[in-house]
């Protein structure tokens, strides 16, 4: 990132052999930019190339993140207690919460906003319901849902 100023600061201390650098140490949300330059050897790093064209790189994070495991619907006096463990993935922002009435198959986000604890109380009438789960990270990128089916009475 930064400005189209040369020489431009070296990303790695060693040369490269190749053809094919992996910059690992880059941030989503950013643009960088490169250039390449062909040094003359190991012994003698100072005899350098003019540097390519410029090649600017918008990073985007479109990765979704892996679902939450072992969500369970669990019938506790006239509600729904649904529980989950975490997402493996490190940039979750938070859950959606998803209920079909088996009936009608009418699906309806619990909540507008992310949940961002384990659990979730439905107070839902009676009938039987499949729940769905998803993880969301930090960028918007949602996981694929998991499912859950109870029986209120």
């Amino acid at each position: 990132e930064g400005s189209a100023e040369f020489p431009p600061e070296p990303i790695q201390a060693d040369l490269v052999q190749g053809t094919v650098f992996e910059d690992r140490s880059f941030e989503f949300g950013k643009t960088y930019r490169y250039v390449i330059r062909t040094v003359g050897s190991a012994q003698n790093p100072y005899a350098e190339s003019l540097p390519s064209e410029i090649l600017s790189v918008e990073t985007r994070d479109t990765f979704p993140p892996s679902p939450p495991e072992n969500f369970h619907a669990i019938r506790q006096e006239g509600s729904i207690i649904l529980l989950w463990a975490p997402s493996a993935s490190a940039d979750v922002a938070g859950y959606r919460i998803y209920r079909q009435d088996k009936a009608s198959a009418v699906r309806v986000l619990l909540q507008k906003e992310l949940i961002t604890i384990f659990n979730h109380r439905d107070s839902q009438l009676e009938g039987q319901y499949t729940y769905a789960i998803q993880a969301v990270d930090a960028h918007g990128n949602e996981s694929a849902l998991v499912s859950a089916e109870v029986e209120a009475r």
